[in-house]
């Protein structure tokens, strides 16, 4: 099993869930948008070749403080980065047969705040 990791080296997601519910759906799109386009570049700035699929993806955020925030909350950063790994190439599309499993995580670390998404190959 091969793992490759796209660093986004952001103190907080463009958007959260509490964001995406909030928000007037131009802000959404345009957020979306934004996420999409930031994880297609770094994604692209890491050279991962194409994947070979299935593929289990992690997304852990590392916060720069200790607030209490819920790991879900991640959610609709994760869909926009799915969609940004597919147009990017790595993987065809984000369909169940091609991404196993998609998790996400809390972490804390003041020095280097940031998102890791780490892409397991399975197959």
């Amino acid at each position: 099993m091969t793992t490759h990791t796209i660093t986004i080296p952001i103190r907080r997601p463009i958007m959260l869930a509490n964001d995406q519910r909030r928000w007037h759906w131009t802000r959404v799109r345009q957020a979306k948008s934004d996420m999409q386009h930031e994880v297609w570049a770094y994604a692209k700035k890491a050279r991962i070749p194409k994947l070979t699929t299935p593929i289990r993806v992690q997304f852990t955020w590392h916060a720069p403080d200790l607030r209490p925030r819920d790991a879900d909350g991640l959610g609709p950063f994760a869909k926009a980065a799915l969609d940004a790994i597919v147009h990017a190439g790595l993987i065809p599309d984000d369909s169940w047969t091609h991404v196993l499993n998609v998790a996400t995580a809390i972490d804390y670390d003041p020095t280097n705040p940031r998102i890791d998404i780490t892409i397991e190959e399975i197959a």
